[in-house]
C-alpha cells in the first residue's frame, strides 16, 4: 500500500520550467493549445484530451484533474515558462492500482517542439516520483512512430520493454495495443 507525505509541493521548477497543477482560469490556453496541435501530436492525444473542444469542457477537465490532485490518483500538470505563465506543456503522472507504479503521459505544444522542453520536464517528474510519491517503477507509452517522444523516454533512462509483454497501464493490462511500452525502475528515495 502507499503512503504519501501529508504535503506535497504545489510547483516543480527547473532552470527553464515550472510544471503546477492546472488553474481552473487556464481552460481556454489549454484548448488554444490542444486546438493549435497537428499531425503526429494532434493524432497520439489520449482520448480525454482529444474529446476537449469548448471551454466548458475544459474547466470540467480541469476541475476533474484537481480533484484526481487530491485523491492522489493522477497528477495532472501545466508546463509554463519559469517565469511567466506561458503554457508550454501538459503532463500527467497517473497511479496504477495499489503499487508504487504510475503511468507518464506527456504533450509540447508545437510550437515549443524540438527545444528540449519534454525532456527538463520528465526529469522534474521523475525526481517528484521518486522523492514524494516512493514510485518504484514509471512507465511510458509512445506510439512507434514518435520518434521525439522515444528519444525523450530513452535520454531520462526508460527502457524499452519487450513487446511480447503484457503491459501494465492506468487502464489495465494491454496486450498488443499498438504502442512502444518504455519502464524506468527507480532506486529508493533516501
Amino acid at each position: 500500500m502507499r503512503t504519501f507525505p501529508l504535503q506535497l509541493p504545489d510547483q516543480l521548477v527547473t532552470s527553464r520550467l515550472r510544471l503546477r497543477p492546472y488553474r481552473l482560469d487556464e481552460a481556454s490556453a489549454l484548448l488554444s493549445m490542444l486546438s493549435a496541435l497537428t499531425g503526429q501530436t494532434r493524432r497520439d492525444l489520449p482520448t480525454q484530451l482529444a474529446a476537449l473542444k469548448t471551454g466548458k469542457c475544459a474547466e470540467a477537465y480541469l476541475r476533474h484533474c484537481l480533484l484526481q490532485w487530491f485523491t492522489r490518483q493522477r497528477y495532472t500538470l501545466a508546463i509554463t515558462q519559469r517565469n511567466d505563465a506561458e503554457l508550454l506543456g501538459h503532463l500527467e503522472l497517473t497511479a496504477l492500482d495499489s503499487t508504487a507504479a504510475y503511468e507518464i503521459g506527456y504533450l509540447i505544444g508545437n510550437s515549443r517542439q524540438g527545444q528540449g522542453f519534454a525532456k527538463e520536464a520528465l526529469q522534474a517528474v521523475v525526481g517528484f516520483a521518486r522523492k514524494d510519491l516512493h514510485a518504484e517503477v514509471l512507465l511510458i507509452r509512445c506510439c512507434p512512430d514518435n520518434i521525439a517522444s522515444i528519444r525523450v523516454a530513452r535520454a531520462c533512462g526508460f527502457q524499452p520493454l519487450p513487446p511480447t509483454e503484457p503491459q501494465l497501464s492506468a487502464t489495465g493490462i494491454n496486450e498488443g495495443d499498438g504502442f512502444l511500452h518504455f519502464m524506468h525502475r527507480l532506486p529508493p528515495s533516501t
